[in-house]
């Protein structure tokens, strides 16, 4: 199945993670952080939801193996 509205970028695709997580969650969150610094809660969301989005086809496999938070 194709999808026609997906994410072909690693900008793209942070930004739909952070529109689509509980407000609690995003509060979380912090902009200026590497991706090691945030959270655990944070990066574990954010693993689960790429690799939600790659098999469901949102985003390609390339971007789900190199995008980071």
């Amino acid at each position: 199945m194709k999808v026609t509205n997906q994410i072909n970028s690693a900008r793209a695709a942070r930004a739909a993670f952070l529109a689509e997580i509980q407000p609690a969650l995003r509060k979380q969150y912090h902009k200026g952080l590497p991706q090691n610094r945030q959270c655990c809660d944070i990066r574990t969301a954010w693993c689960d939801w790429i690799d939600t989005a790659a098999k469901s086809g949102r985003i390609p496999e390339h971007l789900a193996n190199t995008a980071i938070l």
